[in-house]
């Protein structure tokens, strides 16, 4: 890619970067069902909305992606550019995603579908229907084998109370009704009760650990006893989540496993955001792990991304996000799975969001021809990486500089390293996190470009910094690169 065309890339940015990224995440499907939705009157009034969201589907460049003289002249065609109208139609467009988005998960998982209901059918005095909601509910229930969600246990309290009152009609049957009752063990409402608060405590612990602070959450201890009960502990969403809590607190290995094998067991049972929880608390651990200079739990690491493909948790709607997609591609090239890394690449290359598609699978195989040391091949597919975005603009220039590093190309190096280290810091939407981190990275490989085999002090003084460094970005390989010299 030309230096010029670099340039006029890297200065773009969205007109709307909230419905940019929207547009990211809505598969091809969802993409087809907001089509819909959005000819609907009921739902929405303005037919420009329509023609916007055309505009986001359509296939384009990078620049008319970004253009919003090109977005409105797609709208409106042959009406001068309103800057105001614009602005509005945008906000309302993002508005009418945000409600698809939520009335698609509502019909999907319909919570509170038979309280609602119940209430309409009671306020109305619709006995017929009262009664056929009861009976429906009572074989709903018994067909019932597997719960799927936390919320289950909700709907199954909800449900518990219908058809008790069901029963209320003859004191006959409802004595009958009450004696058979089970008493004295958790129900439905104790269940979600246990299960809401564990999760609730395990993002407080999370929390705590990351800002260091010692936030508890109210009843906590008393969680804890009721999380123990026999009964309680046989549910594998209360056991999964004590496990995730007692992990964040103590850190110790034994809760890191016992919960793999609750997810081994019983991944296909549990719904995919209960899952995806879950497997991110198990992967933050093995991360910690790994930064820790525990290096056998990369293994680990890549298990649980094959778990989450093997549960789907990593797949909603079908697709798999781009960060996913390579961080599943870095750890198999860390571990050594080269070739299943490159099958990887290819078997899930078209369950990618087609917007990212082409740059997603561009940069990866850039990477996995970086490991396998085919340096040529690593430029010519960075050529193809468009770097407006953020997420490959700052890890394409980071293997492009240790690219040029490997071909002992000085001069290609150093140009490299001053693009890198103006475009880090030019960037409004770098984080001083991440700039400390990149920055880091440039001073530390300049430092091994120019270091000198005889220049024992330089090598010392270099091992240390390198070692010493917690906010460092491809710190495993500067030391891999360093070892050459010690």
């Amino acid at each position: 890619m030309a230096q010029a065309t670099l340039s006029k890339i890297e200065e773009m940015s969205s007109f709307s970067p909230r419905l940019d990224e929207a547009y990211t995440l809505l598969s091809e499907a969802q993409k087809r069902e907001l089509s819909r939705y959005l000819t609907s009157a009921y739902f929405v009034r303005d037919k420009n909305l329509l023609q916007l969201h055309n505009f986001f589907c359509s296939p384009s460049s990078t620049e008319a992606r970004y253009d919003k003289l090109a977005a409105w002249k797609f709208v409106f065609i042959r009406t001068p550019f309103n800057e105001k109208k614009f602005r509005y139609l945008v906000s309302d467009l993002l508005s009418a995603v945000e409600s698809f988005i939520y009335l698609e998960q509502v019909l999907e998982k319909k919570p509170g579908y038979y309280q609602h209901l119940h209430r309409y059918y009671t306020l109305h005095e619709a006995t017929e229907n009262h009664t056929a909601l009861a009976a429906k509910i009572q074989n709903t229930t018994k067909l019932a084998k597997v719960v799927l969600h936390p919320s289950s246990y909700l709907e199954r309290h909800f449900e518990s109370e219908l058809i008790e009152e069901l029963h209320t009609s003859s004191l006959k049957a409802y004595r009958s009704f009450v004696k058979d009752k089970p008493t004295g063990e958790p129900g439905g409402l104790d269940s979600y009760y246990v299960i809401e608060k564990l999760r609730q405590m395990c993002h407080l612990a999370n929390n705590n650990n990351v800002f260091g602070l010692n936030n508890q959450s109210f009843n906590q201890a008393e969680v804890l006893k009721l999380a123990v009960h026999p009964t309680l502990q046989s549910n594998f969403f209360v056991a999964a989540y004590y496990h995730v809590y007692q992990l964040l607190i103590s850190g110790k290995e034994a809760h890191y496993y016992n919960l793999n094998e609750l997810v081994n067991k019983y991944g296909f049972d549990m719904d995919e955001t209960t899952l995806a929880d879950l497997l991110t608390y198990a992967r933050n651990f093995c991360i910690a792990q790994v930064n820790a200079g525990q290096s056998r739990f990369f293994d680990e690491l890549l298990e649980l991304y094959r778990q989450g493909l093997k549960y789907g948790s990593l797949l909603p709607n079908g697709e798999i996000n781009e960060r996913n997609y390579k961080n599943i591609v870095t750890t198999a090239l860390r571990t050594g799975q080269h070739e299943w890394a490159l099958d990887f690449m290819e078997e899930y290359r078209y369950k990618l969001n087609k917007v990212v598609r082409d740059n997603a699978y561009n940069y990866n195989m850039a990477n996995y021809y970086f490991h396998a040391g085919k340096y040529d091949k690593v430029l010519r597919n960075l050529q193809k990486v468009q770097l407006a975005d953020l997420f490959y603009g700052l890890d394409a220039r980071s293997l492009m500089l240790k690219c040029y590093f490997e071909l002992d190309e000085t001069e290609a190096f150093m140009n490299t390293y001053y693009s890198f280290r103006t475009f880090v810091q030019r960037r409004k939407n770098v984080s001083k996190q991440h700039q400390k981190f990149y920055l880091n990275l440039l001073r530390l490989s300049k430092k091994l470009m120019n270091l000198r085999p005889s220049d024992r002090k330089a090598i010392e003084k270099l091992d240390k910094e390198i070692k010493t460094s917690t906010a460092l970005a491809d710190k495993n390989w500067l030391e891999e690169k360093l070892k050459v010299y010690l």
